[in-house]
Order: C-alpha cells, then sequence, then structure tokens
C-alpha cells in the first residue's frame, strides 16, 4: 500500500466501511425531506456495499439546535 508502509497488515485484513450520517441542520430546513433524504442514504450505502450506517445525536443549545 503506497504511503502506509510502515504499517504491516495481515494479509486476510478486511477493513469494514461505515457512513456516519450528521443529524443536525438549520431549523428553516423541512425535517421530513431531510429525513427522507436520510433514508436515501442509508438504501444507497447498503446497496454499494457499506458495512454500518451510524447516526450522531448530541445535546446542542444553539440557535441551530
Amino acid at each position: 500500500m503506497r504511503g502506509l508502509s510502515w504499517i504491516s497488515l495481515p494479509a486476510d485484513f478486511d477493513m469494514k466501511l461505515t457512513l456516519h450520517i450528521g443529524n443536525e441542520h438549520r431549523p428553516s430546513e423541512s425535517m421530513v425531506q431531510r429525513l427522507g433524504e436520510h433514508v436515501e442514504q442509508v438504501r444507497l450505502a447498503r446497496q454499494v456495499g457499506f458495512d454500518g450506517v451510524s447516526i450522531g445525536n448530541h445535546l446542542s443549545y444553539s440557535a441551530t439546535a
């Protein structure tokens, strides 16, 4: 692997890919539309072979909460 010659990986190394979806949106955005976009992102991730999907969530007191 170019650029990672200092890393020794086993021949059977299997990398897993997870899509992380951020769920903070502006108050002016349609939550219904954004949720639909997230559903489509998950469908596409499954279709192209991602191993997992995670959705971030944390408490925010800012104007974007």
